[in-house]
């Protein structure tokens, strides 16, 4: 994978979403929406965090949304 991007930010939303501007559908989403759900009472995919001290989760929360795709996609 090359992207022309030189920090961190721009990289990390094109390796999740294929798109180095956010706001793009994430990995999961995509494969939610292609491959649908196995169970209607239960998420595709869920996202887990870490918490603690001085762990901020502020880059990586974009990186799991739904983009233009339904909100059902979102993890």
């Amino acid at each position: 994978m090359q992207t022309e991007a030189i920090n961190h930010d721009p990289a990390i939303t094109f390796f999740q979403s294929g798109s180095q501007i956010s706001g793009r559908p994430s990995m999961g989403s995509w494969m939610s929406y292609g491959l649908g759900n196995e169970n209607k009472n239960l998420p595709s995919f869920v996202v887990l965090t870490s918490r603690g001290k001085g762990n901020s989760q502020g880059l990586y929360s974009k990186l799991w949304s739904s983009g233009f795709l339904d909100s059902k996609h979102q993890g």
